[in-house]
């Protein structure tokens, strides 16, 4: 078994791991990797550029200049991910100024972003108790749904067809069709929207709320409202509309009483 510790050690303290991802061989390796995995490496390279900045005070080794020339897509990531935050904190109305903005005022969690926090808490468990893992199907459940709530939103508010392209299906096989995506990025989608709420190790996901037990992700969807509305107060075109009422006034249901 590999040591955590010696890993880290080696990692901060040497240069060697970061020279080989800078290196001609990775990339090839990349390219030459089935979609899934590459957008799964971009990701978890982000996270580790992030980890580093952060435990420096924004100070990076020289050497991470040379990842980010020989992986261009990172920048593509950022930008998304950039793109993506401004649905998670909005600045009150009242703010005028960038000036203003940087010295006197702090972004607020937008209610979109209250909602889904809310579910992520219900969903994961106390990180003191437990992690579980992020093949944990309500984990899945729970990714796969806020993915979908936010390239919808994403769609119709930014410019990011482009950035999307990084994790989407890779058209192929006719088996494959069908599949829009080729990876989300669970762990990063959860990291941000929990920001200062959701931790991630090895061992899996958690939340630094205390608590005991956790909800399923669909009865925690449904607690706070976010659950898909039906029938006519779904958001459909008044096409789809006016069909589901036509449907309803064909004539009365028979109803039969035991």
């Amino acid at each position: 078994k590999c040591s955590a510790a010696a890993i880290a050690e080696k990692w901060f303290v040497s240069g060697d791991l970061l020279d080989t991802l800078s290196s001609t061989a990775v990339r090839d390796a990349y390219d030459c990797a089935p979609k899934r995995h590459r957008a799964q490496f971009l990701c978890a390279l982000n996270r580790v550029s992030k980890a580093e900045a952060q435990q420096n005070e924004n100070c990076m080794r020289g050497t991470w200049q040379k990842v980010l020339a020989q992986f261009p897509e990172l920048n593509i990531w950022h930008e998304l991910l950039h793109k993506l935050r401004g649905r998670i904190w909005t600045i009150p109305d009242d703010v005028q100024s960038e000036e203003t903005v940087s010295e006197n005022c702090d972004p607020k969690v937008s209610t979109w972003a209250q909602n889904w926090r809310r579910v992520i808490s219900d969903v994961l468990p106390c990180g003191m108790l437990e992690a579980i893992p992020h093949t944990d199907k309500e984990v899945r459940r729970l990714a796969a749904a806020l993915w979908h709530d936010m390239t919808m939103w994403a769609d119709k508010e930014c410019d990011v067809s482009q950035h999307f392209e990084l994790f989407k299906f890779e058209r192929g096989p006719a088996a494959a069709e069908a599949m829009e995506w080729a990876f989300i990025p669970a762990t990063d989608l959860l990291l941000l929207v929990g920001e200062g709420m959701v931790g991630c190790s090895a061992e899996g996901l958690f939340t630094a709320e205390e608590k005991s037990g956790r909800r399923s992700f669909y009865a925690a969807r449904r607690a706070h409202g976010l659950a898909p509305k039906r029938g006519l107060s779904a958001e459909n075109t008044e096409e789809q509309r006016n069909t589901k009422r036509a449907k309803l006034n064909r004539g009365p249901t028979k109803v039969v009483i035991l």
